[in-house]
């Protein structure tokens, strides 16, 4: 099965077998793959449909020996006969609600729009991210009205907070002024399908389009940012996803962008797919953590089912987190390098839409402690926060005693300050606890998942939030990995406690539940309420 919704779209390229100059399209995609093209559509339009699921099927196999994102245009039976990552659809295709409910939640959905209105339509139709009418004139596109130009793509990138991709006559000469506007990717057709060295033309744009991103960067699937008070921001339509919609003590979320509600059993299905993604995808999660646990970490990350890295080096923290899912940073063992080495990573993440856990360990123990988690909230966008109750209470300052690493005092309103926290961060925030709470801002969920041993072993915190980054590489909404990251490891630790005769075996027992955990465990043994 497909499905990464945490795709690259940095460089996109667009087949037209017309502009090969008779080059075997596989040839031609993998030099572009070779030159750092992220992300590859399939556009076929005269063509029978047993020869374009035959050309699918093959464009599949090498995008997925690369690892790269495939996309097929217009076709959702080829998309699916073909096992593809997604499909993009224009106006004048297949309604975008209809393809979305055609493909399922796990593929990416992307939509072509011509303006603001359009783009909000797909987005709330469930697109992934929006594809712009060309922005020059270009032959390639010549049916998608004038061009947008510039300042009408930086309209349209404003409008909504997925992802954007520019589009038309594009190429080394321009591509540094569209990256600018604060699009996602740059996709280009003639730039590369005509290019007598197409890794060499695939390098130069990528290397444009890595250089010139906007200062903010623009994340794969983004947390919806609340306005002030947590309400979505007025003529800014609510990105699919879930939202607490409900008084204390009911068992529903609405989801975002729809109507209806979804149930804690619901909820329980969400962390039980991304599961199967896990396994299914073993994402790589790039570490840069503690001494103490580095190797515990790197376990629980293999168990559950995806791939560790611990890189800390300066040097190729950037190229690393070009491979990752999911990055975690951990303030355990903190020096100046690694403090530089994780803002250099977070950077990086940050502008290829890779997200961010942040594990502030020991906050509120020493002032270079607290003031390092800071800078790093500051500097970074961090996708989760995930502490116990005295580090995230020394950090919004709403209280908390820590000694050592350990919360010695917690905050009395943790599901305020989770949200409160949240709203100041930008990002989700998880305090973990007797009952862990998870907050965006505006919607909230407890998990109740877990077992008093696990505070009598070093490191199972940040154990959790390595199972939160796993949960975070495949699960687009952040508010959904997080709590789903917890309760899969809380329900490990319960099903441990039942072999377990103290903390040494329950710490073995621990890692043997998380191998054998199936999703239909997860499922059913996750104990999740909706918070107001």
């Amino acid at each position: 099965m497909a499905g990464n919704k945490r795709f690259d779209p940095t460089l996109y390229l667009v087949t037209d077998r017309r502009l090969s100059g008779g080059r075997p399209l596989e040839e031609i995609v993998r030099a572009a793959i070779a030159g750092g093209v992220s992300t590859v559509q399939l556009r076929e339009k005269d063509i029978s449909t047993r020869e374009f699921v035959a050309l699918a099927r093959a464009l599949r196999e090498i995008t997925r020996e690369a690892g790269v994102t495939f996309i097929v245009n217009d076709r959702v039976d080829v998309a699916l006969a073909a096992d593809a990552d997604g499909v993009h659809v224009g106006q004048d295709d297949m309604p975008a609600a209809l393809a979305r409910r055609l493909i399922g939640p796990d593929r990416i959905l992307g939509v072509t729009a011509a303006g603001e209105d359009e783009a909000r339509r797909a987005r709330a139709d469930g697109a992934d991210y929006v594809g712009c009418n060309a922005v020059f004139a270009t032959p390639t596109k010549t049916d998608t009205g004038p061009p947008l130009g510039l300042e009408g793509l930086r309209r349209l990138v404003r409008a909504v907070n997925i992802p954007v991709v520019a589009i038309g006559g594009i190429n080394a000469g321009n591509a540094a002024e569209v990256m600018a506007c604060g699009v996602a990717g740059i996709a280009v057709v003639s730039a590369l399908m005509t290019a007598p060295d197409v890794a060499a033309a695939a390098r130069q744009l990528r290397a444009i389009a890595d250089g010139s991103r906007a200062p903010a960067g623009i994340p794969a699937r983004p947390l919806t940012a609340p306005a002030p008070g947590g309400a979505v921001a007025e003529g800014d339509a609510a990105a699919p996803g879930l939202r607490a919609d409900q008084t204390p003590g009911t068992a529903e979320m609405k989801p975002e962008g729809g109507t209806g509600t979804m149930s804690e059993r619901e909820l329980g299905r969400r962390f039980g797919g991304a599961l199967r993604r896990i396994r299914a995808q073993k994402p790589l999660v790039h570490h840069i953590t503690n001494l103490v646990v580095m190797s515990d970490t790197a376990n629980v990350t293999l168990l559950v089912g995806a791939l560790p890295v611990m890189a800390h080096a300066r040097e190729e923290v950037t190229d690393m987190v070009n491979l990752a899912g999911a990055l975690v940073l951990n303030a355990g063992t903190l020096e100046p390098d690694w403090v530089e080495a994780m803002i250099l990573a977070g950077r990086r993440a940050n502008g290829r839409g890779i997200p961010v856990v942040l594990d502030p360990v020991g906050a509120g123990a020493t002032p270079y402690r607290t003031e390092t988690n800071l800078r790093l909230l500051r500097e970074l966008r961090a996708t989760i926060v995930r502490g116990n109750t005295g580090e995230i209470g020394s950090l919004s300052g709403a209280g908390g005693v820590v000694r050592g690493v350990e919360s010695i005092v917690g905050v009395e309103d943790p599901v305020g300050v989770a949200q409160n926290s949240a709203r100041r961060w930008g990002a989700v925030v998880a305090i973990t606890g007797q009952r862990d709470v998870v907050a965006d801002g505006e919607r909230a969920l407890g998990v109740d998942n877990g077992h008093p041993w696990l505070t009598a072993a070093v490191g199972t915190g940040c154990m959790s939030t390595t199972m939160v980054a796993a949960f975070a590489a495949v699960e687009p909404d952040p508010l959904v990995a997080a709590a789903g990251g917890l309760a899969c490891f809380g329900l490990a630790a319960e099903l441990a406690a039942r072999e377990a005769r103290g903390p040494a075996s329950f710490k073995q027992a621990l890692f043997d539940a998380l191998y054998h955990m199936t999703p239909e465990q997860l499922e059913d043994g996750a104990r999740v309420v909706v918070l107001a």
